[in-house]
């Protein structure tokens, strides 16, 4: 079967090429790549770097390896690795500021995952080398100002989003969210909705069949004891009421607790928490990272979390104002109005 080209692009700042050689999988999981649609671009932009996907030799002669699976040269990396039931190869080359390729075979398991465990990392890899940091959060937009939720999984991030979208906000994003110098721009990956999320705003906008899909997600988490998200692309459940970009007013850091609370902090504090957040959510391309800059420490994979953390604290230089929000396990609209409160000052 003749090879898939596609071209996707991060706002013009960051564009790649996946080449899909593994037909038989394409057709067994047609919606692997759910997570990277709304970044699909018609236009053919040289691309920062290039995935190709299928069965692959590694170039791995006159490497050194570590930990018995990590084949490393100068400007490449070899693995074979693993997560529950899903497996994959890897092998990247030119991340050291040259062509950056990369190379997977991944079993079905792992198939559905490689948007969240290899792609978006490469994403942020590339988005962090031209000044811009990627965020663990959600972001909304009011009166051209955004404003950040940053927090772990299950803080309120999506919750907090999707109840502020019903107020009056727009959506940057309910996961991610990239800063741009002085803006905050959108990183629309799928809204993963949830039984405690499923507001009566957010069942009034789904389709028919996205309802059905709810409906046997939450089937299976009842059989299987798992929880199965439906994932709704963001500009359709939306429509106009998703921005591109808007200028940083304030960032919120989302801790759980057993009530709400709300206090002012630095800019400091709050980078504290952001970069062991973005750390946890690299895994595991995170542990790609360290391997090879353990043998290579001057290397642009070695310097990424310096150059992180100076992106972060430029961009967050535009906010005015940072809140650490304590926030109760569960969201009772009490909080939200609290929120929506915090978000509505000027």
């Amino acid at each position: 079967m003749k090879a898939v080209e596609k071209h996707y692009s991060i706002h013009d700042i960051i564009n790649f090429k996946i080449v899909n050689n593994a037909g038989f999988l394409s057709r067994v999981l047609p919606f692997w790549d759910i997570e990277l649609r709304d970044f699909e671009s018609e236009r053919k932009a040289e691309p920062d770097f290039t995935v190709f996907l299928g069965k692959f030799s590694p170039k791995s002669a006159d490497c050194l390896i570590l930990d018995d699976r990590f084949h490393i040269k100068e400007d490449y990396l070899y693995c074979s690795d693993s997560y529950k039931w899903a497996r994959w190869q890897l092998e990247m080359s030119g991340f050291n500021g040259g062509n950056l390729e990369v190379h997977i075979s991944a079993n079905p398991f792992a198939w559905m995952l490689l948007p969240d465990l290899i792609i978006n990392p490469l994403i942020w890899f590339k988005l962090n080398e031209k000044g811009c940091a990627i965020v663990h959060g959600s972001g909304v937009v009011k009166n051209d100002s955004a404003y950040i939720f940053a927090g772990r999984g299950a803080a309120g991030k999506t919750t907090i989003a999707l109840n502020l979208v019903e107020r009056g906000f727009k959506l940057l994003g309910d996961h991610f969210v990239v800063l741009n110098n002085d803006n905050v721009l959108s990183f629309l990956s799928p809204l993963h909705i949830v039984g405690f999320n499923l507001t009566p705003f957010v069942q009034r906008r789904m389709k028919a069949r996205q309802k059905i899909l709810f409906r046997l997600n939450q089937l299976s988490q009842k059989v299987t004891g798992l929880q199965f998200g439906t994932k709704i692309s963001p500009k359709t459940l939306l429509a106009g009421l998703t921005e591109d970009k808007a200028r940083l007013h304030s960032v919120f850091l989302l801790l759980p607790r057993t009530r709400f609370k709300v206090e002012k902090v630095s800019k400091e504090e709050i980078i504290a928490h952001m970069i062991p957040n973005q750390k946890l959510e690299s895994f595991p391309f995170i542990k790609y990272m360290m391997e090879y800059s353990y043998l290579f420490p001057r290397s642009n994979m070695a310097g990424y979390w310096t150059r992180y953390e100076q992106n972060l604290s430029q961009a967050l230089g535009a906010a005015q104002a940072f809140y650490r929000v304590e926030v109760p396990l569960t969201y009772d609209n009490e909080t939200l109005e609290e929120i929506s409160k915090l978000a509505s000052m000027r």
